[in-house]
This record gives structure tokens, sequence and C-alpha cells, in this order.
């Protein structure tokens, strides 16, 4: 009888002592979720975006190149057969306008030539004539009629001489040899590999010796398949990177939009101008185009830096007050540009901690 006293008073004191313990427990887990409030050095770098309804963007990618602009470009052709005697340029050489880039030598220059040396001996002889029948007039020994003829004369030898001389300015005639000319400034984007030195043409059949394209302008062309047509329209933003410049996007819109497909590839080309005053787009370049379109739909956005990824699940601090802050999963549905569109998780018009959240996320999720 006494061992069972005993003992019932020993379990007495064990079952005391461990409601002792869980007080102790308690207390102490009390005190250590003491309420959370912003810091003063975290409130001073605080951002806060709000949560709002908008139209869904997409982003269609597309591979381009960059082209010079059509506008800004000019074939060069002989305008006259022979043999090149020097060529003067190469690809990729910047040329002002009036610079020589060939000389040709050509019995048809020659020809021109000889058509001034003419045209000069002609408009001479003219003006011998017209003054000799103004002296007959005026002594009495012709009539009116021949001092209109004589004019007439003189007057056909000048517009011969001036039309002559045009055209060996244009051809740059000297000594058989024509000179090809720069018709603009600008960049030698193509020459052509079947032309050398010393080497005979026709100019029927050589087709143009040089293409010179003045860069402060050009265009990059992208190719959209038939699928994505109807998401591309002029006007719409337009995101480019190069594998030259990795680390830079050049922005654009779409210029123009051509309603024909390639027969081949099945797809059609869209264009985008952009200004290249710093020469950084240079023909050829391969370029990857994003362009940025709306659905119909509208979701709810927030800022894309606000998303906080942890344990395979996205989060949001719902910010409502300096100490009242909530940790919210989100499902995010996609994420475009700097936007990310949410299908669940929160409400239109709550604030979101869009900088240093991730500090204030590790402290309250400890």
């Amino acid at each position: 009888m006494k061992s069972k006293i005993i003992s019932g008073a020993l379990l007495t004191g064990a079952i005391l002592m461990l409601a002792a313990c869980n007080h102790h427990k308690e207390a102490t887990t009390e005190t250590t979720n003491t309420k959370f409030c912003l810091t003063d050095s975290l409130k001073a770098n605080l951002e806060l975006s709000t949560a709002t309804m908008q139209r869904v963007r997409n982003e269609l990618l597309l591979s381009g190149k960059v082209s010079a602009y059509e506008d800004r470009m000019v074939k060069v052709y002989p305008v006259v057969s022979g043999v090149i005697e020097d060529l003067k340029i190469e690809l990729g050489d910047y040329v002002t306008a009036g610079q020589p880039l060939a000389i040709i030598r050509s019995g048809e220059a020659a020809d021109i030539e000889t058509q001034l040396i003419n045209a000069q001996s002609q408009l001479i002889n003219a003006q011998k004539s017209k003054a000799v029948a103004d002296d007959l007039f005026k002594a009495g020994l012709n009539n009116e009629r021949d001092v209109v003829s004589a004019n007439t004369d003189l007057k056909r030898a000048e517009s011969e001489l001036a039309k002559v001389k045009d055209l060996n300015n244009m051809y740059g005639v000297k000594n058989s040899r024509y000179t090809i000319k720069a018709p603009i400034s600008g960049y030698v984007i193509y020459r052509n590999p079947d032309i050398s030195e010393k080497m005979q043409f026709n100019e029927n059949e050589v087709g143009a010796f040089f293409s010179i394209a003045d860069l402060r302008e050009v265009i990059i062309e992208g190719s959209v398949y038939e699928t994505d047509i109807e998401k591309v329209k002029e006007g719409l933003p337009v995101s480019i990177t190069l594998l030259a410049y990795p680390d830079s996007v050049f922005v654009g819109k779409v210029d123009k939009v051509f309603s024909v497909l390639d027969p081949v590839s099945r797809t059609m080309k869209i264009r985008v101008k952009m200004n290249n005053q710093k020469n950084l787009l240079k023909p050829e370049m391969f370029a990857r185009l994003v362009i940025n379109y709306e659905d119909a739909n509208s979701m709810l956005a927030i800022d894309a830096k606000a998303i906080i990824f942890d344990k395979n699940k996205y989060f949001a601090m719902v910010y409502k007050d300096d100490c009242n802050i909530e940790t919210r999963e989100v499902k995010v549905f996609r994420t475009t540009g700097n936007t990310s569109y949410l299908s669940k998780g929160l409400q239109p018009r709550e604030r979101i901690m869009s900088k240093n959240q991730l500090l204030v996320y590790d402290q309250l999720n400890d």
C-alpha cells in the first residue's frame, strides 16, 4: 500500500514538472514571436507598387537582320563600256559625294571628247557667221532673213555645246577616260565581285559596280510566320538585340508590314526603321526582334521585380502598414518585360513591396 502511494506521488510530481516545462516553452514562444515592424533603414529604401487590372501584353519573337534603308542607298552603274583601268575603293570604305570610284578607258568616252571639240568649233564658226551677217546687214549687202538665220545657227551651236559639256562633266571624261564618281556620301556596302582592274566589260551585261548607302538610318527586317501574321500591326513597339551588342537593347516601332509571303520560307517581312548616328548597326548583322502586343483579356498585373520565388512557389509581400505586412502566395500566369500577370493571390489596388521585399520575407518566414 505504501509503495502505491509513493508511486502516485512520483507520478503527480512528474505531471506537475511537465506542465511547468510546457508553460515555460509557451512563454518563450510568445517572446520570440513579437510583432514585426519595418525598421527606419528598411522604410528609407521601401518601394511600393499597386496591383492593377491591365490588358495582357504578349511577346512575339522574330529573327531578322540589319539592312541598308532603300531610300538612302544608290546603286552605281557604268554608263559606257570599256576597260577598267583603276578601282579606287574597297568594300566597306566611306566615300563622299563626287569622290572617284573607278577609272574606265573607253572608246565611247573618246567619242564624247570628240563631240566636245566639234561643238566648240561649231560655236566659233557660228559666232563668226553671225558677226559677218550683222556687218553685211549694216552695209545693206544682205537682208534681215540672213541675220535671223545666222542668229538661229548661233543659238543651236550654243545649245549643242552646253549639252556636250554637261555630258562630259557628268562622265568626267578626260583623255579618253571616264571617271565613275560617288553620287552620295556613304559606305560602300556592295562591290561587284565579277569586276577587276584591266578587265574589259559591256555596260549592258556587267550590272552595278557598287552600292553606296548612307547608314545614318537603317532598317531591321524581321520574318513573321503565317500563324503570327494577325498579331503584327504597324506602330507596335519592338525591342531589338544584336549578337555584336548582347547587353544593349535597341527600341523602335514596326514601320511597315509587307503583305506578301516568301514562297520558300512561308514568312512575311516586317520593317523597323532605326536611327544609326553612332554607326553601331551594320548591314547583314543578325538581329532578334521582340514585338509587344496586347491580348483582348485583362488580368491583375504587378511589377515583375516584386515577385519572390521560394520552395517552387511564387510570393508577394502585401503592405498594409509598417507593422502589417503579409506574405501572400500568388499564381503567375505570365511575365512580359517588367510586368507579371497573376491568375490568383491578390486583389486590385493592393499595395506590394517591390524593393528589398526579400529582406522582409526572410524575417517573416524564418
